[in-house]
């Protein structure tokens, strides 16, 4: 997983400010635990309000190609079938 950061200097000052990506919010709001980089091919299951939706949609407005809240929703919730697509794909490519 990747965390997308920002590193801002101003007058030889440096800050930094990571960006969460979705699928770190996802898993948050499923109060999973952290990823562990020796398992391989984790399920992830669970339930997911519509609040906690709107709330991953509104901290990754800035970053989404939508114009409007829906559009990122529509996105967010778009994202877990995209997974499963990858997943699929890359399993028939190494078979």
């Amino acid at each position: 997983m990747r965390i997308t950061g920002i590193l801002t200097t101003q007058n030889r000052q440096t800050q930094t400010e990571k960006i969460p990506s979705v699928l770190a919010l996802i898993i948050k709001a499923l109060k999973e635990l952290s990823r562990d980089r020796k398992k391989k091919n984790i399920k992830h299951n669970g339930n997911i309000t519509f609040d906690e939706i709107i709330n991953i949609a509104q901290q990754m407005l800035h970053g989404s190609l939508a114009r409007e809240l829906s559009g990122t929703i529509k996105e967010i919730l778009g994202q877990p079938s995209l997974w499963v697509a990858m997943f699929m794909a890359t399993t028939l490519m190494t078979s």
